[in-house]
């Protein structure tokens, strides 16, 4: 029962109950245990006005002459005020109960308090049990304020949802604001209005003014929670719209600062330390800075607010810093040795420097020694590379690693450029390894995947569309469709077996090829946009394959040369009988005022763009079938299991949901950390001092419900620990918060 109500009961029950009892209640704390006081026996009759009192003395006489227990209730009406009633009053029988002497009576003095605090916490506590109260004398008014605190980001959030009491409001306003964070807010303030001024205020004190503990602990409590993180961000960009200037004044204090909620002042400071790093020789110094911002920044979440810049994608330009050394460059072999090493990462940059959130001048800036690079290495290789001399080991590649001993799988993508590979990171438990391979020429996909599916002694020769095809000695075939490529290939690979790349579960013989065309598709349309999602694709591709026991190699037709937007297509001789954007057909040599590499083939010259160069079509930005480096220089890709069979690590997959929960029943989800090779784990939880069991390995995803007894603000420590030794592998900090209209 209610400690409250215990009180009243006393004091009722120490009345003679022979005859009426008058109960005076001034502070409308009894009036809220009517039904409980019908409960045990008592009649109710109120008295709202006094000129009602004869009244309701007799009809309170008639229930008492019938045995019954009478309890009149006045109110606030002054008991000096009575004339009929006032006979029971004088003999005994009148109770004055306020909050002041049941504050009291519970063994709290009311002195501590001013009389509007006082009537708010009985009113709070009026159906709290004693443990509930036992806080209070414990703790005072901080274990009354303690829920209040607790829903002052929920206050932030929502004032409006929020279910309030005239009394949790008092204690609000005064207990709370006032004393705690020394705002002065009027009684009469909305909560919607309130809350207002609350985020605007702890906004002020912590920016532009010092901060008390109160405030600066607050503050920090907000800046950290992901559940309230928008709620910062609408007060932030609300705050700086009409205090920038002041905030612009103190910019360097949010270097020391980094997950202020401020998206202007940063980006800002973002604009600054840009302007620096193109004015200033020690550059390596200002990308220090831009690194620890970028680490910073992400931490806190807050860098997707904005789609204007991005640290992370400022720190990319980091290897602009460190060029290739061209030095020790003196075959095709040193340059394709350079090129694995260090320049492949220029390629990867200006692809990838279109779509970074960078200002202008900064990608101008990046273009440009990106581009020195790139010239360099084109004059490098146009020196280096003919056609005819250099023979191409893309030849006869897929039959060269199926021959190998094992179960191996070959994944052909389509213009798979090498660069492209070094995004692939399939994880630990597995060696990759990225070969660079010389493609056939023209780079498209009719010669390229020729050339893979050859018994690698091969001749290009003009079909009778006038098409470069290839054409494999061995088996006397000229290979052209997919029907040719896949009947090729079994004259050596008997028990070869295709499969699309979506179809690896279906994997079942020792010797297998997947095929994907996504990148060459895409590669016409949203490239890179798309490009993050089909490497994603193809490491679960080669993961699943691991897991099924296979050696993974990735192979490719082609790559591709991503041509500047202000590419240009250059005209084509009338000598030319065919032509496609990067290479054309003619019964004449071409002159050297053309500047294009040239490979000869039964009485045809094939003349082949480099750079930018575009002969027919739009010029675009996806380019194919020239003698750039990035179309002729493929990648081989090894993958290799390393099987060390260790248990598999273990992880809360929904921590982050888990850190703020609003109910006490929840799911627990369950990973391993291992996708590979390993054994799977035995694992319990413990949840507080429980114990919980669970009977499934966690291979794939578990999910485990979990209830607990928590009281609103309290921290309880979900982990994960081994079953055999204990070991901890992985927890998480439970906070319960519940449904926001019971915070307060």
């Amino acid at each position: 029962m209610a400690v409250v109500l215990d009180k009243i009961n006393e004091r009722l029950n120490k009345c003679n109950i022979e005859i009426p009892v008058v109960l005076r209640d001034p502070d409308k704390v009894v009036g809220k245990f009517i039904g409980a006081l019908e409960e045990h026996g008592w009649v109710f009759i109120q008295l709202l006005d006094l000129s009602e009192e004869f009244m309701t003395m007799l009809e309170a006489e008639r229930l008492a002459q019938q045995g019954r227990k009478v309890l009149v209730y006045i109110g606030d009406i002054r008991d000096k005020s009575l004339v009929h009633l006032a006979e029971y009053w004088d003999r005994g029988n009148g109770l004055n109960i306020t909050a002041a002497n049941l504050l009291s009576e519970i063994g709290i003095s009311p002195s501590n308090y001013n009389k509007r605090t006082t009537i708010s916490i009985v009113k709070i506590g009026l159906k709290k049990d004693e443990e509930w109260w036992n806080k209070v004398k414990e703790k005072g008014l901080t274990a009354v304020l303690r829920e209040i605190e607790e829903g002052l980001l929920a206050f932030l959030e929502d004032p409006e949802g929020l279910e309030v009491t005239q009394e949790q409001k008092n204690l609000l306003y005064e207990q709370v604001l006032k004393e705690r964070f020394g705002m002065e807010i009027p009684h009469e303030t909305s909560l919607k209005e309130a809350s207002r001024k609350f985020g605007e205020f702890i906004l002020e004190k912590n920016f532009l003014e010092s901060p008390s503990d109160y405030v600066a602990e607050f503050y920090k409590k907000w800046e950290d929670s992901k559940t309230y993180e928008k709620v910062l961000m609408s007060f932030a960009r609300d705050f700086e719209e009409l205090r920038k200037e002041e905030l612009l004044e103190n910019i360097d204090d949010f270097i020391n600062h980094p997950n202020h909620p401020f998206v202007q002042i940063e980006n800002e400071l973002f604009l600054k330390t840009a302007k620096e790093f193109l004015q200033k020789e020690d550059k390596a110094k200002i990308l220090n800075f831009v690194r620890d911002r970028a680490k910073k920044r992400n931490r806190a979440g807050l860098e997707e607010y904005t789609d204007e810049f991005s640290w992370k994608d400022f720190l990319k330009l980091e290897i602009l810093l460190d060029k290739p050394d061209f030095s020790k460059v003196e075959s095709i072999d040193n340059l394709i040795d350079l090129y694995a090493k260090d320049i492949w990462k220029f390629d990867q940059l200006w692809r990838e420097l279109q779509k970074l959130r960078l200002p202008h001048d900064l990608k101008d800036f990046a273009k440009k020694e990106i581009q020195e690079v790139l010239i360099e290495t084109e004059n490098f290789w146009r020196n280096y590379y003919a056609p005819e001399k250099i023979e191409a080991n893309q030849a006869g590649l897929i039959r060269r690693i199926l021959e190998n001993q094992g179960k191996i799988a070959v994944i052909v993508v389509d213009a798979m450029r090498f660069e492209l590979t070094k995004s692939l990171n399939v994880g630990r438990g597995a060696e990759l390894e990225i070969e660079p391979i010389i493609a056939v020429t023209p780079t498209e996909t009719l010669v390229g995947m020729g050339a893979l599916f050859s018994s690698g002694e091969i001749e290009k020769r003009l079909n009778k569309e006038k098409h470069v095809a290839i054409y494999d000695r061995q088996t006397n075939r000229e290979i052209v469709t997919v029907q040719d490529r896949e009947e090729n290939l079994k004259a050596f690979i008997e028990d070869v077996q295709f499969l699309s790349l979506g179809d690896y579960s279906k994997a079942s013989s020792d010797k297998v090829v997947l095929k994907s065309q996504e990148i060459d598709k895409l590669g016409h349309g949203d490239f890179a946009e798309f490009l993050s999602q089909i490497i994603e694709k193809l490491k679960d591709t080669v993961i699943k394959l691991l897991q099924k026991g296979y050696e993974v190699h990735m192979v490719s037709d082609h790559g591709f040369y991503l041509a500047d937007t202000e590419s240009k297509v250059k005209g084509v001789k009338e000598t030319a009988f065919d032509s496609t954007s990067r290479y054309k057909l003619s019964n004449e040599c071409p002159d050297a005022s053309e500047e294009v590499l040239k490979e000869h083939i039964e009485g045809t010259y094939i003349s082949y763009a480099f750079g930018s160069t575009v002969f027919k079509g739009k010029a675009g930005r996806f380019l194919h079938g020239g003698a750039s480096l990035q179309e002729v220089l493929i990648p081989h890709v090894i993958v290799t299991p390393v099987k060390e069979m260790v248990k598999m690590g273990v992880k809360i997959k929904n921590k982050e949901d888990l850190k703020t929960v609003q109910r006490n029943t929840f799911d627990v989800v369950l990973v391993s950390e291992n996708r590979m090779f390993g054994k799977p784990n035995k694992v319990y939880l413990e949840v507080g001092k429980k114990k919980i069991d669970i009977a499934k390995d966690v291979e794939d995803e578990v999910r485990v419900q979990i209830t607990f007894s928590a009281e609103s603000g309290e921290t309880v420590r979900i982990s994960v620990r081994d079953k055999d030794n204990g070991k901890l592998l992985d927890y998480v900090d439970v906070k319960f918060l519940p449904a926001r209209k019971l915070l307060f």
